[in-house]
C-alpha cells in the first residue's frame, strides 16, 4: 500500500474502532450495572435469557453483515441497491424463530417478558446491521460509528438511571430494546441516502435462493460468535445460576479486551476481497494485517492476565471476587480469538467462506463436546478452557487452509 492508502485504511480502522468501542463498552457498562444491581444469582438468570435470545439472533442475522461487507459493490452494480428479497427472508426467519424461542424459554421456565424485551432489541439491531454493513462496505465507517455511539450512549445512561433506582430485570431488558430501536432507525436513515431498496414480489423460490446463498455465512457467523452465548447455555445446564453469573461477569470484561477484532473485519475484509484477484498485492497486505491483529491479541492477553483481577475489583462488588482467578484464562481465550479472526477474514476474502464455515463448525463441535465435561469438572474455569481449545482448533484449521490451498506462507 502507498502512503495515501495506508492513511485511508488507518482512518477507517479508527472510525470503525470508535463505533465498535462505543458498542462494546456500552454493552459492557450496561451488563456491569445489571450485574451489580441484581447480584450473581439473579444476574445469571438474566444472562441465560440474553444468551438464548442472542443465539436465535445469530440465526436471524443469517450472516448478512460479513456477506454484505464482501458483496455490496456487486449488489449496487448489478441491481442498484439491496434486493427486497433480503427483507422477505428476514421476515420469514423471524416468523419461525420467535415461536421457537419462546417455546424453548417456556419449557425451561424463563421470564417471557424479559425475553420479549431482549428479543425485540436483538431483532432491531439485526435489521440495523444489514444497513450498516452496506455503509461500511462503501467506507462510511464514521457515520456508522456515530450511530453506534448515539444508540449505546443513550442506553448506558438509561441503564445508569435504572441502576440508581434498583430496577427490575425487565426494566434493564427494555434498555436492550431501546438500543436496538435507536440503532435501527439511525442506520436506516443513513442507508437511504446512499442506497435503494430494489422492489421485488414475494416468492418462496426467491427467499429459498436467498437463504441458500447465505447459508455458509450463517454457519461461519454462528460458529465464530456462538461461543459467546452457547457457553452460557451449556454452563446453565450443569451449574447453578450463581456460577453462570460469575462467569458472565468475567466474560463481559473479556468482551471489552476483544473489541478490536470487529473494526479489522469491517475495514480489511472488503479491502482484501478487492485485492484477491491480484495475489502480489493480497499477500503482503494480508501478512501485515495478520501480524498487527495477532500482536493486539498478545497485548489483550497481557492486559487481562496482569490487570484483570484489579479490573474485577474496580467494576464489581465483593460478591464477584471469585472472577479474579478466571481472568488469565479469559486473556488466553481473547488472544486465540484474535488470531482465528484474522485468519478467517483472510480466508473469506479469497472466496473460501464455505471452507471457513466448516473449519469453525469443527471448532464449535470440539467446544460443545468438551464444555459440559470440563465445566462439570472445573466449573467456570473448565468452560473457559473448552472455549480456548475450540478457538485454537479453528485457528489451526484456518492456517492449514491458507497455507496448503493458497500458498499464503510462501508469498
Amino acid at each position: 500500500m502507498n502512503n495515501h492508502q495506508t492513511r485511508q485504511v488507518t482512518i477507517h480502522l479508527a472510525q470503525s474502532g470508535f463505533g465498535i468501542l462505543s458498542s462494546v463498552l456500552g454493552t459492557t457498562v450496561i451488563f456491569i450495572l445489571i450485574a451489580r444491581s441484581l447480584g450473581p444469582e439473579e444476574f445469571g438468570n438474566f444472562a441465560l435469557v440474553y444468551a438464548l435470545a442472542s443465539l436465535a439472533g445469530l440465526v436471524f442475522d443469517f450472516g448478512y453483515p460479513p456477506r454484505l461487507l464482501r458483496e455490496t459493490d456487486a449488489l449496487a452494480t448489478h441491481w442498484g441497491g439491496l434486493l427486497l428479497r433480503v427483507m422477505h427472508a428476514k421476515v420469514v426467519l423471524l416468523s419461525v424463530l420467535t415461536p421457537t424461542l419462546f417455546t424453548a424459554a417456556w419449557a425451561i421456565g424463563l421470564n417471557p417478558c424479559v425475553l420479549a424485551a431482549i428479543w425485540a432489541g436483538i431483532v432491531l439491531l439485526s435489521f440495523g446491521n444489514v444497513f450498516a454493513a452496506m455503509l461500511r462496505a462503501r467506507g462510511h465507517h464514521g457515520r456508522d460509528a456515530a450511530n453506534q455511539f448515539a444508540a449505546n450512549a443513550s442506553g448506558a445512561l438509561l441503564a445508569l438511571g435504572l441502576y440508581a433506582m434498583s430496577a427490575t430485570p425487565l426494566a434493564f431488558a427494555l434498555v436492550i430494546a431501546a438500543i436496538g430501536a435507536a440503532y435501527g432507525a439511525l442506520t436506516l436513515l443513513g442507508w437511504r441516502r446512499q442506497f435503494a431498496l430494489v422492489p421485488e414480489r414475494f416468492s418462496l423460490a426467491s427467499v429459498g435462493a436467498e437463504l441458500r446463498a447465505g447459508l455458509a455465512y450463517l454457519l461461519d457467523a454462528f460458529t465464530h460468535r456462538g461461543f459467546g452465548f452457547l457457553d452460557v447455555a451449556i454452563l446453565a445446564a450443569v451449574a447453578p445460576p450463581l456460577i453462570v453469573g460469575l462467569y458472565q461477569a468475567g466474560q463481559k470484561i473479556a468482551l471489552g479486551a476483544g473489541l478490536a477484532a470487529q473494526p479489522f473485519n469491517n475495514v480489511m475484509l472488503p479491502r482484501l476481497s478487492r485485492l484477491a484477484a491480484t495475489p502480489a498485492q493480497w499477500h503482503p497486505t494480508a501478512l501485515r494485517f495478520f501480524a498487527v491483529q495477532a500482536g493486539i491479541g498478545l497485548a489483550a492477553f497481557g492486559l487481562l492476565a496482569g490487570l484483570g483481577p484489579a479490573i474485577v475489583d474496580l467494576v464489581y462488588t465483593e460478591a464477584y471476587a471469585p472472577v479474579r482467578g478466571y481472568m488469565w484464562l479469559f486473556g488466553a481465550l481473547v488472544g486465540a480469538r484474535y488470531v482465528a479472526s484474522s485468519l478467517g477474514i483472510m480466508a473469506t476474502s479469497l472466496g473460501q467462506q464455505r471452507q471457513r464455515a466448516m473449519i469453525n463448525l469443527a471448532g464449535l463441535a470440539a467446544f460443545a463436546a468438551l464444555a459440559p465435561v470440563l465445566a462439570m469438572q472445573f466449573s467456570a474455569r473448565g468452560m473457559i478452557l473448552a472455549a480456548l481449545l475450540g478457538a485454537l482448533a479453528s485457528a489451526t484449521g484456518l492456517l492449514l487452509l491458507l497455507k496448503r490451498q493458497f500458498g499464503w506462507a510462501r508469498k
